[in-house]
């Protein structure tokens, strides 16, 4: 009952692999086993769970407590557990175990190293964390060269430090970052226009999203201007008033804001945003 959870805990956490119908020792079970062996002999000794089983039974036959039987584990392992801690150091023990390839980072100059992550095998820089170079394998275990994107021009200065701006893409669409990240982290969100004039100011209306993504229409000198709405303004006006028209795309109609006139229509329009 317990065979199969057993084999599926070693293989995920790498201590062996499955070669065929065998199971085969990783570097790292190998060195972890030696570990074992050095500082926790009695544990991983056949006679530990034979004993520890005979001690249940005395417990049962109220011969001994749990008390007196965990203090007895407790007393000759507590320095076992001492003497390992002082005597590891994680990197040793990392680069004990390490698989080395015969890659160069590009960016520190340090040894490629194979790792094991959660879309299978990696190369990563061994002088992580002062690097954190990485780079994908393909189905031959050969690296994928990444290719830098091209990234146009925003066409203006960064305001912290003065290089050029470029559009990126991002989970929300795109935005306007410096070029010198990460050195410079100023970012900008792209304001796009609708082709509508402000009612208050005559400048330009602009999509903006704000808190949780949503989206909605201001004068480009906002706030100096204060012209904001959710409803998309239109580049048409009240046949009836003469005011701006807007799109309200909950109930896919058109509307005059303008309360004593009411004049409103059905029909849909693409929103920009």
């Amino acid at each position: 009952s317990t065979y199969a959870p057993i084999i599926s805990i070693l293989t995920n956490r790498k201590y062996v692999r499955r070669d065929g119908k065998s199971l085969v020792a990783t570097p790292l079970g190998e060195v972890t086993v030696n570990y074992m062996k050095q500082y926790f002999p009695e544990i991983i000794d056949y006679e530990f769970t034979a004993s520890m089983e005979s001690k249940l039974d005395s417990i049962e036959n109220k011969e001994n407590t749990i008390e007196g039987v965990l203090m007895s584990f407790w007393e000759s392992f507590r320095p076992e557990l001492e003497a390992a801690k002082d005597a590891t150091d994680d990197a040793k023990l990392a680069t004990s175990y390490r698989e080395e390839s015969e890659y160069t980072c590009e960016k520190c100059g340090g040894k490629m190293i194979y790792k094991d992550g959660k879309f299978g095998k990696f190369l990563a820089c061994s002088n992580f964390p002062s690097c954190r170079n990485t780079l994908t394998l393909d189905k031959d275990g050969s690296p994928v060269t990444k290719e830098e994107p091209k990234l146009e021009k925003a066409g203006f200065a960064c305001e912290l430090c003065g290089a050029d701006m470029v559009i990126r893409n991002g989970k929300y669409g795109s935005f306007y970052a410096c070029s010198n990240y990460p050195n410079c982290r100023f970012t900008k969100q792209k304001l796009i226009e609708i082709g509508v004039n402000c009612p208050k100011c005559g400048d330009k209306v602009v999509a903006k999203h704000g808190r949780g993504r949503t989206l909605f229409y201001s004068c480009i000198r906002h706030p100096e201007c204060d012209f904001s709405t959710w409803d998309m303004p239109l580049n048409e006006h009240c046949p009836l008033c003469g005011e701006l028209l807007y799109y309200k795309k909950s109930k896919k109609n058109v509307v005059c804001k303008n309360e004593p006139c009411g004049y409103k229509r059905e029909e849909e329009f693409a929103v920009i945003e």
